[in-house]
């Protein structure tokens, strides 16, 4: 059957400014991330979340679906592979080859296996792209909450202050039936 494959994943993202992943604070937010992604998101099997080091990147990303050796070898996507990428459905309509993706043009910088270590967050890292990748937007919210939250407590929030702190900013999401959301839509920390 020929059904909308991407609507199986809802990105969800925001954008934290000025953070601190100096010295101890890189592994506290190794922590946060691997706690997520191996608690809330079960081994990555019910999504994952990806941190992007913003300044470098050049255009907007998109989310796909891709094959999964693509996703495991971090593959360039050329117009060939995707298409086919598409029609990796089995007889019984399962997609069970296909993996949500994130992509700047054709390079795959995030999945579940693998992080392109060009666009990688490292200690220099000033302002982080987060994005969660889930099958509902409802559950992606409450992890970005968590993250939030947990950006928040861990201190690894803000550079420019020594207490807590942490500077968000949202991100814009566009659908492909041009439909738009801004996340995260409120703050809640303590």
């Amino acid at each position: 059957g020929t059904r909308n494959v991407e609507q199986t994943t809802s990105p969800v993202a925001c954008i934290f400014r000025k953070v601190d992943l100096e010295g101890k604070n890189m592994k506290k937010c190794r922590q946060v991330i691997d706690r997520i992604n191996s608690k809330n998101l079960k081994n990555k099997s019910k999504g994952f979340l990806a941190l992007i080091d913003l300044d470098k990147l050049h255009s907007n990303l998109h989310v796909k679906m891709v094959d999964k050796q693509s996703a495991q070898n971090l593959e360039p996507l050329n117009n060939s592979s995707q298409a086919e990428s598409m029609e990796l459905e089995t007889e019984d309509g399962d997609s069970k080859n296909l993996v949500p993706a994130v992509l700047q043009q054709n390079k795959i910088l995030a999945t579940a296996f693998e992080s392109n270590h060009e666009s990688d967050i490292t200690e220099d890292t000033l302002n982080i792209l987060a994005i969660v990748l889930v099958n509902s937007s409802e559950e992606g919210r409450k992890l970005l909450n968590t993250l939030i939250q947990q950006f928040y407590h861990s201190a690894i929030g803000s550079r420019e202050t020594s207490s807590k702190g942490v500077t968000v900013e949202k991100v814009k999401v566009e659908y492909e039936d041009g439909e738009v959301e801004f996340f995260p839509e409120h703050l809640t920390l303590p």
